[in-house]
């Protein structure tokens, strides 16, 4: 079995899952009464194996769910250094085919847009640091930069410039 960086516990978590169902499989079943204590007397399976390994069945659960993974998706998760990111690998585990679960991968690390109030942050910022150069230059200095732009500056006043 392939493992991937920090999630070597998930991948033998996994191994220790289906070394359980297998005894659970070959073990005969029983006719009469499990116990006289009343209770289904299931053994085996990924609580039995979160006991054995001392860990929470919840984590087994999604350490079985990343162990899963297709190859295609676990080397994607190493490129871009998801392969310790549990949200992400189980975001990606979720999808069926190789290509959904890389797409997954990756647009956990595709850039995310600025909302209009991140936008409007990042221009007053500029305004400010534009206007803090201009207050700081003397007269030459904003001439200069005056006649050096005015072709920009004309395109901007009458609305071709961004």
């Amino acid at each position: 079995m392939e493992i991937i960086g920090a999630r070597k516990r998930d991948a033998q978590s996994a191994e220790v899952r289906q070394i359980e169902e297998t005894k659970r499989a070959d073990k005969p079943r029983q006719v009469g009464a499990v116990s006289g204590k009343g209770g289904r007397g299931k053994t085996g399976g990924i609580n039995q194996a979160a006991r054995e390994l001392g860990v929470p069945p919840t984590d087994l659960r999604r350490s079985v769910k990343i162990a899963k993974l297709s190859p295609e998706a676990k080397a994607e998760a190493r490129k871009l250094k998801l392969d310790d990111n549990q949200e992400a690998l189980l975001t990606a585990a979720k999808k069926t085919s190789p290509a959904a679960q890389v797409a997954a991968l990756e647009q956990r690390t595709a850039p995310k847009p600025q909302t209009r109030r991140a936008s409007e942050r990042q221009a007053d910022q500029d305004a400010a640091a534009l206007q803090s150069a201009w207050n700081g230059c003397g007269e030459k200095g904003r001439r200069q930069f005056v006649k050096s732009n005015a072709e920009a500056i004309a395109q901007f006043l009458n609305g071709d410039g961004q």
